[in-house]
């Protein structure tokens, strides 16, 4: 019984994925990320890890105040 419903619902997520249910665009901060099933497009990567590359040097920037503050 178990593996009739398991592979019910694995050839739904396949049928879904197929046609293309799960792939959408997101809207960010940083414009739009296409996707490609679960996972980003090839053409949005790079973007995305600029974007984290801006944050950690933001972060560390903000890390970096308190010890420069004491520094002075």
């Amino acid at each position: 019984m178990h593996v009739a419903i398991r592979a019910a619902g694995f050839s739904l997520m396949t049928m879904f994925v197929s046609c293309g249910v799960g792939a959408q665009d997101l809207d960010m901060r940083i414009g739009k990320i296409a996707m490609a099933g679960e996972s980003p497009a090839q053409e949005s990567i790079a973007r995305l890890y600029a974007e984290l590359d801006f944050q950690q040097t933001t972060q560390s920037y903000l890390w970096a105040l308190p010890l420069v503050s004491y520094a002075q």
